[in-house]
């Protein structure tokens, strides 16, 4: 057999089908996303219309997708006034260092001194450049001894 069948046979054909499966792969992939990306945005638009539920089955499944956290930070900006404790505790632990976590936590730590709650507001403080935030904090620490 020439060396050109053989390379032809044995190096090239499975080559091919390899390029072929990926294309495919690719092809499906492309798909997901775009569902993924659909799914996303209906979630965040009945996020906005003030359907948590819905919003909630809609973004189910969805933990990976990479504007994830943007979902859970409108949710947990919304119910700040609940004071969701655990859940900013989580928020800000899993996303720390993320733009989103410092925006929560400046939020979060707004609505606990709005409401005196300065115990709270200690644990979660950490030195800001927010002069209105520094004060605050002495504020807080007045308060709590």
């Amino acid at each position: 057999m020439p060396l050109k069948r053989v390379l032809l046979s044995r190096c090239l054909l499975p080559c091919v089908a390899l390029v072929g499966a990926l294309l495919v792969t690719g092809a499906a992939a492309d798909d997901t996303l775009e569902e993924n990306r659909d799914r996303f945005a209906a979630a965040i638009k009945a996020q906005k219309a003030g359907k948590r539920q819905a919003a909630a089955g809609l973004i189910e499944g969805l933990e990976h997708y990479p504007l994830y956290q943007y979902y859970v930070y409108n949710d947990l900006k919304r119910r700040l006034f609940h004071y969701p404790t655990d859940e900013v505790r989580r928020f800000l632990s899993g996303y720390e260092g993320s733009y989103l976590a410092s925006r929560l936590r400046n939020d979060w730590l707004a609505q606990l001194a709005y409401a005196r709650r300065w115990q709270t507001f200690l644990e979660f403080y950490r030195p800001l450049t927010d002069v209105v935030m520094r004060c605050r904090h002495l504020v807080a620490r007045i308060h709590t001894g």
